[in-house]
């Protein structure tokens, strides 16, 4: 169980990132869009963060997925 789980931890920051990405598509921002898509991640967060209201289940996948990896790396 424990060898899958860094990648459901990536899984869960890509799902959360391009959920985000194709939202901030759908809201006519194609830059923001971009940035989530290609950063997977970093920016991503900062978009659900700015936008929670519209993003609230992406924001907190993204973020499990991000805090989940840096911990699996870090107890290695």
């Amino acid at each position: 169980m424990l060898e899958i789980l860094p990648l459901i931890t990536l899984a869960a920051a890509l799902i959360g990132a391009l959920w985000m990405s194709y939202i901030a598509y759908k809201n006519g921002q194609p830059l923001w869009a971009l940035a989530c898509t290609l950063t997977l991640g970093i920016v991503a967060i900062i978009y659900g963060i700015r936008n929670f209201k519209s993003c609230v289940f992406p924001t907190i996948l993204c973020v499990a997925g991000v805090v989940g990896r840096i911990f699996l790396e870090v107890k290695s």
